[in-house]
């Protein structure tokens, strides 16, 4: 790439992400958590599915993935460069706790790579031990 740039005297940009992309999208790994420590119902994880399924359409995004273990849901979404993903997911989540305020605004969203939910779990049980 960069002898191209150098014969062709113009410059390239190259986006290199764990999780990969497509076109003018990058994939990102986002993890929802829940208010309470119960598991999500069956109509909260509908209202998740149904929210973030509308809210990534309306900025050309799509959704990918989406599982949920206990009070955690993470989703795999293909999402444009050029959108400010936090919008989108500070968006979602608001719509969603119209319904019964059941997640927490904040979240976790990489494009590194995949979480387990057993990784997930470590890394908040760090954070609350640092509190």
């Amino acid at each position: 790439m960069l002898l191209e740039s150098l014969l062709l005297d113009e410059n390239h940009v190259f986006i290199s992400t764990g999780l990969g992309g497509k076109g003018e999208k990058l994939r990102y790994f986002i993890v929802l958590f829940g208010k309470e420590n119960s598991d999500f119902t069956e109509l909260q994880k509908k209202i998740i599915r149904n929210e973030f399924h509308i809210h990534l359409k309306k900025y050309n995004s799509e959704l990918e993935e989406l599982n949920f273990s206990g009070s955690l849901a993470n989703m795999l979404a293909m999402i444009p460069m050029k959108v400010i993903i936090k919008q989108i997911f500070t968006e979602a989540i608001k719509e969603c706790n119209q319904y019964g305020d059941f997640l927490v605004s904040n979240f976790i969203i990489t494009n590194v790579k995949e979480l387990s939910f057993d990784e997930i779990r470590e890394y908040v049980k760090n954070q609350q031990s640092l509190k």
